[in-house]
């Protein structure tokens, strides 16, 4: 009876040890495509420069434009965050 409890303890400590290997893994997997996928989506926000020159025209007042450029800020500082 004592051998068999040994004997289960072992297996689920063998079982324990092999699901943390593979959380690991997939964690880092998972880190790794969510990095790829927020790169690439970075990489299609247009820049300052172009949001500039698109509000930059005689239809936008200064205040429109100012308002934007906070947004853009505003917007651009979280993004970095990630």
């Amino acid at each position: 009876m004592e051998n068999n409890k040994i004997m289960a303890t072992k297996i689920f400590a063998r079982l324990l040890a092999q699901n943390d290997k593979l959380i690991y893994q997939v964690k880092k997997r998972l880190r790794t495509e969510a990095e790829t996928k927020v790169n690439s989506l970075k990489n299609k926000l247009p820049s300052q420069s172009q949001l500039l020159n698109k509000f930059n025209n005689r239809y936008c007042s200064p205040t429109s434009i100012k308002r934007a450029e906070k947004n853009y800020k505003k917007y651009k500082s979280l993004i970095d965050k990630i």
